[in-house]
């Protein structure tokens, strides 16, 4: 995942910023950019962990359904 850095930043041939570092302490989004970077990534990745999770516990229901339907 590479920053994003604010308008005008970084363009041109000679690209000054590269990394999150840059981000924090040369642009001017500053840690805030930083911050806002990442939780939006970290946002999604916990939304699909907790999708998956519905997903297992759906498919164990499922299972545990099936289980019960044939002891009867």
């Amino acid at each position: 995942m590479k920053p994003v850095f604010a308008s005008g930043e970084n363009t041109g041939e000679n690209k000054l910023f590269t990394d999150f570092n840059d981000l924090a302490h040369k642009s001017k989004l500053g840690k805030e950019g930083v911050k806002r970077q990442l939780r939006s990534v970290m946002d999604k990745v916990i939304e699909k962990h907790q999708d998956k999770i519905q997903e297992l516990e759906k498919t164990q229901e499922l299972e545990q359904q099936t289980k019960k339907a044939v002891r009867r």
